[in-house]
């Protein structure tokens, strides 16, 4: 099985909406493609983007939002 980095811009465009980035991470989930690989380093820049803010529109994400979406 081919291991696959899921990055901070994957995080980022999935926390976002329910376009590619999303996607992505529910088929991560299933685990019959491909293994997903996402790193501390990954998660903590993920983190700060959140809380600073995301796109140029500097879109902030709740702490609790943030939380969920890691259960998801």
């Amino acid at each position: 099985m081919e291991r696959v980095l899921l990055d901070t811009n994957i995080l980022c465009g999935a926390i976002l909406g329910n376009g590619v980035n999303r996607k992505l991470l529910q088929l991560a989930r299933t685990q019959t493609s491909f293994k997903p690989v996402i790193s501390e380093v990954v998660i903590v820049e993920f983190i700060a983007k959140c809380r600073s803010g995301l796109t140029k529109k500097k879109i902030v994400i709740p702490e609790d939002i943030i939380d969920r979406f890691f259960t998801f």
